[in-house]
Parts: structure tokens; sequence; C-alpha cells
């Protein structure tokens, strides 16, 4: 699915840079299908779905600013956390635009 700068920057009025943007969005995609699993291919309207992945990615860059990712790697996008709380911090980012029943229990929080 995906998210593009122009919708981070017009429709989420989002305040990171495209550099940053495009450094942590592929990665909260990533979260989320793990938040969501199949669901997030297949339920919520799309529109939410976009949402949900701009907090993400801004919560990421909040996190690792913050120093709460460890490490991270460019292909598969693995991202690994010093903390649990840093996780349920993405859970509840995502939490704010998709439905609960769209959320595994249990992913973080």
């Amino acid at each position: 699915m995906g998210i593009d700068f122009t919708f981070y920057k017009e429709q989420y009025l989002g305040l990171l840079p495209q550099t940053l943007f495009d450094r942590f969005a592929p990665k909260a995609e990533a979260f989320l299908h793990f938040a969501c699993g199949d669901r997030w291919l297949t339920e919520t309207a799309l529109q939410q779905k976009k949402l949900a992945l701009c907090a993400v990615t801004d919560e990421m860059e909040k996190l690792f600013r913050k120093g709460g990712i460890a490490a991270e790697t460019a292909g598969e996008y693995a991202v690994h956390y010093q903390k649990g709380d840093d996780a349920a911090a993405l859970y509840r980012a995502a939490q704010i635009y998709l439905p609960d029943e769209m959320l595994f229990r249990g992913c973080g929080v």
C-alpha cells in the first residue's frame, strides 16, 4: 500500500523532511503488517491506513532520535528495539487511526 511524501506533507501535515520520511516510512509499514497481520491487506478504509502509517512513521523517527531503536536493517526492514515500551508507542500511534479489531493484541502493549 505505502504512502508518498506528498500525502504525508499535505494530508497528514507531517513535519519530517523527505530524507527522514523515506528512511522510516517503509519500516513503519513493516511494523503495521506485523501488528495487523493479514488484516492490513484486507480491512479498513485506505485513508485510515495511510494516516496510521504516517503516525507510525513519525513515532519511529521520534524513538530513533531519542535512541529507542538499537539497530535497523535496510533489507526486509528489520528494526530492533532496546525497550519493550518502544513497540508499545508505535502500537499506540497506529491505534489512533485504526479500529481496535484490526490490531492484534499483544503486539507491544
